[in-house]
């Protein structure tokens, strides 16, 4: 989606963009010339006499794009002029009244003979019909998100032509340079598997920290109050068996883990076995996830410990579990920090095409590298 500060405002800075970028990709020769034109404002009488014939006044939209363009094609949509409203189209619904397309054709727009509101079909005849109260401010801006995307390609690949193949090489292995610093520089290493309970509880806290500190998290994850040997002892001594190892090492290091406003909860002793529905009988619960089936619990019978989906079991261990939530907590700070490396690229004068380029040019060294590393193997 276009970001807010690129935002037209409003139709008439649509529009002049829209035939911009038009101009200039028919220009280059990647349109024919015909592809796009803008019609003059339609006149009173004009919009009076698509009213009279749909029957409704014209939806507000529609009524304030005519008043700027009677009619106009950018490349990949078409708006008709108040002449061609209701002309013969069998793919729209029957009685509807034809008034362009859009999406290189692929969907049709009329105005409904029940309530004049504008809507938007697909191409078979018995297709969903759809309303869509927002069509110029939704279908205009997608369409200019589009088109100047294909400009700034364009241009960037004019510039890339420009260069000499050493200029290139030597720009992008800059590039490469830089991004390869910047996930070696990342404050949590996401592959990398924790060893023991831990180590997952530390990386959590530490990513926590992170979101907090770095990433103007408000709160994230809390931590509740540890169990001790003692409590843990009594517990076990009552239901007849040792809680499993990995289980009991983490309520030693920290209660109940809060997540994302408690959204998510990884069970720390205060909280063990807060069942409700998705907890299956005879088992005591050690997660909740909001809006979801997904539980995890143990059970009083012998300790095993299952993730329940829809109360259907899948055996699994703690330390799975805890894995799985750390690593979807670090990914978040990845996200972050990859968020905020690309603006200071973005600054430097390092586009979006600049670094896809240099990216692809990893993975395919990266690809090669992997080739011949097997083909060395099968030769051994």
């Amino acid at each position: 989606m276009m970001p807010y500060k690129e935002m037209p405002k409003g139709f008439h800075d649509c529009i002049d963009r829209l035939k911009k970028a038009c101009e200039y990709l028919c220009s280059e020769g990647l349109y024919p010339e015909d592809s796009y034109y803008v019609a003059p404002p339609a006149t009173d009488e004009e919009l009076a006499s698509v009213e009279k014939l749909t029957g409704h006044k014209l939806p507000k939209y529609y009524g304030d794009f005519l008043k700027i363009a009677n009619g106009y094609k950018f490349i990949n949509a078409e708006i008709y002029n108040t002449s061609r409203v209701g002309q013969s189209d069998d793919k729209i619904p029957q009685g509807y009244f034809a008034a362009g397309w859009t999406k290189k054709g692929t969907y049709r727009l009329s105005i409904s003979p029940a309530d004049g509101e504008f809507y938007i079909s697909n191409l078979h005849p018995s297709g969903t019909v759809c309303r869509e109260l927002t069509l110029f401010i939704n279908e205009m801006y997608d369409l200019l998100e589009q088109l100047e995307k294909e400009v700034k390609k364009h241009k960037w690949q004019k510039e890339q032509d420009a260069k000499s193949p050493e200029e290139q090489r030597k720009y992008f292995e800059a590039i490469i340079e830089r991004i390869d610093r910047i996930h070696e520089n990342c404050p949590v290493k996401t592959s990398k598997k924790p060893e023991n309970v831990r180590e997952c509880v530390e990386r959590m806290r530490r990513a926590n920290e992170l979101l907090i500190n770095d990433y103007g998290y408000g709160t994230y994850m809390t931590f509740g109050k540890p169990a001790s040997v003692e409590e843990i002892a009594k517990y076990e001594e009552r239901l007849g068996f040792q809680l499993p190892q990995d289980y009991r090492e983490f309520i030693q290091l920290t209660g109940t883990v809060s997540i994302n406003g408690g959204d998510e909860q990884i069970f720390g002793f205060e909280d063990m076995g807060a069942n409700d529905d998705y907890t299956p009988d005879g088992y005591l619960a050690l997660s909740y996830t909001a809006g979801m089936s997904e539980r995890l619990a143990m059970s009083e019978e012998d300790g095993e410990i299952c993730l329940f989906w829809d109360l259907d079991p899948d055996p699994y261990t703690f330390m799975d579990f805890l894995s799985m939530k750390m690593e979807q907590t670090e990914e978040i700070v990845s996200e972050e920090y990859e968020r905020e490396e690309k603006k200071k690229m973005r600054a430097d004068g390092i586009s979006e095409e600049d670094e896809s380029a240099a990216v692809k040019e990893i993975i395919v060294k990266k690809w090669q590298k992997f080739l011949e590393e097997n083909k060395n193997k099968k030769n051994e």
